[in-house]
């Protein structure tokens, strides 16, 4: 009977420890989450999402919109921006940015990844990081450009070979420079 009681004490202590484990890791997984400003990354992610898709409208209706177009249009964009602030806000992301952080790191990995931050070092990766990675989308975009006419010809051939006619051109464009409102490298027709 002994035994059993200390089972039982045991089953109920436990799941216990993992909840304060679990909500001290995600507490710390919120702290690093701050620490990296993913708030603004995402929220610039967003507002570079809709400027994509707000030229996207506006070149399907060319130049010289109609009054109705362009009511259509301006509807268009009031839908995209309701579903990117439901889906895309950072309200919405940042529990979903937080699990990932403690869902993949250990408690005593995110304290090491937190302290570090603090160093000079940490802090200056922290400030340079942005940087480095609007400098590596440079050299993606870069790379894309420098091999955009050999992939379109490719896939060109590809049709081709394959006896493939395609209602519309198959387009490879490079993403815009990481700094301009424009998003990622597009495929355009199939």
């Amino acid at each position: 009977m002994r035994r059993f009681a200390v089972l039982v004490a045991a089953s109920l202590i436990f799941p216990i420890s993992a909840r304060a484990d679990d909500t001290s890791r995600r507490a710390k997984a919120e702290q690093l989450v701050a620490m990296e400003h993913l708030e603004a990354s995402i929220n610039k992610a967003s507002e570079n999402l809709a400027a994509r898709m707000d030229e996207i409208a506006d070149h399907l209706v060319g130049n010289s919109p109609t009054a109705d177009q362009k009511a259509k249009i301006e509807d268009f964009k009031k839908q995209v921006s309701k579903s990117l602030d439901t889906n895309f806000a950072w309200t919405a992301m940042k529990p979903k940015v937080v699990d990932l952080f403690a869902s993949n790191f250990t408690e005593e990995q995110l304290d090491a990844i937190i302290s570090f931050y603090k160093t000079p070092d940490g802090a200056a990766l922290l400030e340079k990081l942005p940087q480095i990675n609007a400098q590596f989308n440079q050299l993606g975009t870069s790379a894309l450009t420098n091999m955009s006419a050999e992939m379109q010809k490719s896939l060109h051939d590809l049709q081709q070979s394959l006896g493939v006619q395609s209602n519309a051109p198959v387009v490879v464009r490079a993403a815009p420079p990481a700094n301009s409102s424009k998003t990622t490298p597009q495929a355009e027709g199939k």
